[in-house]
């Protein structure tokens, strides 16, 4: 991963952000965009299915589309 740090500052400020936008009823679109944007980066960054083989693919692909 290119840039650890500034990856964890800025997943952690977008579910921070997005939680607490929903939780509090302000911003409601901006805050589950938020949520939105950060789950599908993780999946991409965590699920690299396309370079795995048989089974092991098979878990993170479904696991991928599950979130």
């Amino acid at each position: 991963m290119p840039f650890p740090s500034l990856s964890l500052i800025g997943g952690f400020g977008l579910m921070l952000g997005g939680g607490f936008s929903l939780a509090l009823d302000i911003y409601t679109t901006v805050g589950g965009c938020m949520l939105i944007v950060f789950t599908m980066a993780a999946n991409w960054l965590h699920h690299n299915f396309w370079d795995m083989e048989g089974g092991e693919r098979n878990r993170h692909l479904y696991t991928f589309c599950n979130n």
